[in-house]
């Protein structure tokens, strides 16, 4: 780029040239080269904002207290530099503390205790399982809660220190030791066999 000097004082004129480009082509090539200067010069167009739509979580039949976590989610917003606006939430909520049934009679024959102590039970599962079938032997209780075991737990001096004191029961009606739902478990043939295997031997 070439400037020319200044003509009189503060009020004259510059004169400059500008060189772009400058060079020999051959026959063909102008629009070539025209077409690659006006590519050098375009800018990239910016992406327009997307959405990613709030997700929807299907609320289970039962147990809604007892769920781990609320999906709540926000809307997620992505400019042109691809930078998330807003990130998915997940708000914690603890389960629901089982309430304890407290017309539930465990003293008269069979009482929970001795009832409980016939058996060698060693993992969760088995306490549950040995409580519903003290429950459906002893006290003609078909249909229990999550209220019925906690309470019988907290009786017995079992720990109830949970995250979620419900899910065993969930996962026993899963695997078909228990039938039913939240609303009301029953005990299954399969899982009044597998506690009725723990029972001591009688001397």
């Amino acid at each position: 780029m070439a400037r020319g000097n200044s003509k009189g004082g503060s009020g004259g004129t510059s004169r400059f040239r500008f060189v772009l480009f400058e060079g020999d082509l051959q026959e063909g090539e102008l629009a070539q080269v025209t077409q690659a200067i006006q590519n050098a010069f375009r800018g990239s167009q910016a992406s327009s904002p997307r959405t990613i739509g709030r997700s929807s979580v299907a609320s289970p039949p039962c147990d809604t207290d007892a769920t781990d976590f609320d999906q709540v989610e926000e809307a997620e917003e992505v400019g042109a530099d691809n930078i998330p606006r807003a990130r998915p939430v997940r708000k914690a909520r603890a389960p629901k503390v089982p309430n304890p049934v407290n017309d539930l009679d465990v003293k008269s024959e069979p009482s929970l205790k001795d009832f409980v102590a016939d058996y060698d039970v060693k993992s969760g599962f088995e306490k549950y399982l040995v409580i519903a079938l003290w429950l459906r032997d002893g006290r003609d209780i078909n249909s229990f809660t999550v209220d019925h075991i906690y309470t019988c737990f907290k009786l017995i001096g079992w720990s109830t220190n949970s995250n979620d004191f419900s899910k065993p029961l969930r996962n026993l009606a899963d695997n078909k030791f228990l039938s039913g739902d939240c609303k009301g478990y029953s005990l299954s043939l399969t899982g009044a066999g597998k506690i009725e295997d723990k029972k001591r031997n009688s001397e």
